[in-house]
């Protein structure tokens, strides 16, 4: 009797204080491996977050009273669930028809089908933005002391020193540069979609937008940017629905009379040389992205990929176009049969260096009509900064992008449904 009680505890996820101990590890605990896998070409194993989610799927087995509604009409998130499972099937079929597939991205699959009922069943409005706040706060506090190199970094590898050549760009309490840089534009756009539900969004929008700077990360800044931009085109647009004639024209001289000022002390050459002097803005502003359209319409019209001695300025292009190698195989074997049109060619690939690309390859077309489907209702902004930093980046092999990508969804039900829908 005793064990069974013990045991009861243990996946009772009805006990509140269980529910956030457990919320707060999986979002808050750095991508700490417990034991590497013994497989070759994986880095990455077990992690406290995947006991966690383990944890929570056996407690699904084991509540017999008051199931959750999974599939109850409030439950907005069921899209994606038969999204996952749809995957799963197509990928069966696969299996069955003799063709290699990468085991631990199957596993991934189910564990964020667990994970989506999770973080549902646990976030609500009276927790996601005191959570995301301290979230916040805690990251910038770290990425400023690793600029700085007062502290190291911990990852999949372990804790790194200050020191280390990784440690070039602030990882904050995430895995990489690159995952920081994701996350805080997911987190800025999340303060914006939470404004009127969330005090002082503008200070953590402000922290979250350094925090993207800090990662360097060129395809997600450039995403981030142009998502503020068309934020900003959203909120001068209402302003104007409101003004009267005479306060556009009041409006239009103020700006008039600003540039003028900033036009004869020369204050832009002054902000252009301190931009220029600053290395990454200086590498970004190199970028010929004329030149890479070029090679990319280029790369899906014929599937040619210049080498290093034809690449344009190497040191700035060709890491970038070093990635439609990685893309290569998974296009090739799409192209060969209708069937991979339709239901994509399966998870055989780890890593694709593209969120894009692995979404049209890995779920063909009736996948991606049931992606569309559900998105639906997502802001433009939101999803301008996921594709385009998607372009170059595979996101969802990140279970942190993905945590927040769901908080990001979950604000947006509760902005537009004021209250906590199963």
């Amino acid at each position: 009797m005793y064990f069974k009680s013990i045991k009861q505890q243990l996946i009772n996820f009805k006990n509140i204080k269980i529910k956030y101990f457990f919320l707060i590890l999986v979002i808050f605990l750095p991508k700490v491996d417990l034991f590497q896998l013994p497989l070759d070409g994986v880095k990455q194993g077990p992690r406290i977050d995947d006991i966690i989610i383990l944890i929570f799927a056996l407690s699904l087995f084991f509540q017999n009273k008051n199931p959750m509604a999974l599939w109850s009409n409030n439950f907005i998130f069921k899209n994606w669930i038969i999204f996952f499972c749809l995957i799963m099937f197509f990928n069966i079929i696969h299996v069955i028809n003799h063709k290699n597939l990468n085991l631990l991205i199957l596993l991934r699959i189910i564990e964020y089908t667990i994970l989506i009922i999770f973080l549902n069943n646990v976030l609500d409005k009276n927790n996601i933005y005191k959570i995301i706040k301290f979230y916040i706060i805690i990251n910038f506090i770290f990425s400023v002391l690793q600029v700085f190199n007062l502290i190291g970094s911990i990852s999949s590898i372990g804790y790194l020193g200050p020191d280390h050549l990784l440690n070039q760009r602030s990882y904050g309490i995430l895995g990489g540069s690159w995952e920081l840089g994701i996350v805080f534009g997911i987190l800025g756009l999340a303060c914006f979609r939470a404004r009127y539900d969330m005090k002082n969004y503008l200070f953590y929008m402000t922290l979250c937008s350094i925090n993207v700077f800090l990662a360097y990360g060129i395809t997600n800044l450039i995403g981030y940017v142009l998502s503020i931009i068309l934020i900003l085109l959203i909120i001068l647009f209402n302003k104007i629905k409101k003004f009267s004639i005479k306060s556009i024209i009041y409006s239009l001289m103020l700006i008039l009379i600003i540039s003028s000022i900033f036009y004869f002390i020369n204050f832009h050459t002054n902000i252009y040389n301190k931009i220029l002097s600053n290395d990454f803005l200086s590498r970004l502003s190199k970028i010929d992205f004329l030149y890479l359209w070029d090679v990319y319409t280029n790369y899906f019209t014929t599937g040619y990929i210049p080498e290093l001695n034809d690449v344009k300025d190497p040191l700035t292009h060709y890491s970038i176009i070093l990635r439609l190698e990685t893309w290569q195989s998974s296009i090739l074997e799409f192209q060969k049969n209708n069937i991979s049109k339709f239901i994509g060619i399966g998870l055989n690939e780890l890593y694709i260096e593209s969120l894009i690309v692995r979404a049209i390859t890995a779920t063909g077309l009736i996948g991606c009509i049931l992606i569309f489907y559900s998105i639906l209702g997502v802001p433009l902004y939101f999803l301008i900064f996921i594709i385009i930093s998607g372009i170059n980046i595979d996101l969802y092999v990140s279970i942190k992008i993905f945590i927040f990508t769901f908080i990001f969804f979950k604000i947006n039900q509760l902005a537009r449904h004021g209250n906590n829908i199963i």
